[in-house]
């Protein structure tokens, strides 16, 4: 398993402050990785990007051959959580991973807590041990 994102998720390859247009042209090849799990969103959400090209960009991320997981972004206001959940905005080869949307604490009012990071990490090696 291999974790891509922002620079919220530990243990990932990250790219700290980077949105998804940003991303994708530089996207490293990893597409031989049986799982792929993506942390990608918040930057974009927060400066102003549009919804309708945040869920483009994030169906232009190179897949995992066998899982590909996206991280729904923290901190977003419900409408946000409501558009993960519509079908049709992004294609069904993701696996949505909500851990952080209900109970995301900051240590300063972005970045996760150590708590917070664990709770995912735990969700993320439940993951990798299913594998």
């Amino acid at each position: 398993m291999i974790i891509v994102g922002c620079s919220l998720v530990k243990n990932s390859i990250s790219f700290p402050g980077i949105k998804l247009a940003e991303y994708i042209p530089l996207q490293i090849d990893i597409n031989k990785e049986d799982t792929i799990v993506y942390s990608f969103g918040c930057n974009d959400l927060n400066s102003g990007v549009t919804y309708d090209e945040v869920f483009s960009n994030y169906n232009k991320l190179i897949r995992g051959k066998k899982h590909t997981y996206l991280i729904v972004p923290p901190l977003q206001p419900q409408i946000v959580y409501d558009k993960f959940i519509d079908s049709e905005l992004l294609d069904d080869d993701f696996i949505l991973l909500f851990i952080w949307c209900n109970d995301y604490k900051t240590i300063d009012g972005l970045h996760p807590t150590e708590e917070t990071v664990h709770k995912l990490e735990n969700e993320l090696n439940n993951i990798n041990s299913c594998y």
